[in-house]
């Protein structure tokens, strides 16, 4: 019997012991709070003022046009497809040697490079191979090799149905790449 009070008197301050640390950190952070003003004091900030220019290099990088959707040069915003394009500014920045580098910035599209037992660039858009809806200068190029960027204006990306602009083609997307004039 008297060893079993001594357990519960060690239980005890052992629960003292671990809720006084406790008691402490809240005591301390209620004195840290700032007094609530009354209602009838106003409180006066000093005024902000703020001055700024638009960087016109954070559109370098921006497409305002496309030739991939009507054939003919349009705004993006007139094109009822989604269509993703790679400027030679941001395909420069990057230092992206080929197409594949530069096509990682266009979602859902990926390239496996050599494999698939192709030689060549093998994209696959939004899951599907688009390996025959690939096109230089608006003629189609089957060629299995990998696309050098150095000739390349803009890389551009139709993803949906393409058959009406291009003739024959799958209902994945056309890779269409854009040789300087």
């Amino acid at each position: 019997m008297f060893k079993n009070d001594c357990n519960q008197k060690n239980i005890h301050k052992r629960r003292i012991g671990a809720l006084l640390p406790l008691g402490a950190v809240l005591c301390g952070t209620a004195f840290a709070a700032e007094p609530v003003p009354v209602d009838d004091q106003e409180v006066v900030m000093d005024d902000v003022k703020v001055k700024a220019a638009r960087d016109k290099k954070i559109n370098r990088f921006k497409a305002d046009k496309s030739s991939t959707g009507s054939k003919i040069e349009q705004d993006l915003r007139d094109i009822p497809q989604s269509i993703s394009v790679v400027k030679k500014e941001l395909i420069e920045s990057q230092n992206a040697f080929n197409l594949t580098d530069a096509l990682r910035n266009v979602s859902g599209l990926t390239i496996a490079a050599g494999e698939s037992r192709r030689t060549g660039d093998s994209i696959t858009l939004c899951g599907f191979s688009a390996n025959s809806d690939q096109y230089l200068d608006g003629v189609k190029d089957n060629g299995q090799y990998s696309r050098d960027t150095f000739f390349i204006e803009k890389a551009e990306v139709l993803k949906g149905a393409s058959s009406i602009l291009f003739g024959r083609g799958g209902a994945i997307g056309v890779t269409l790449a854009v040789n300087f004039d």
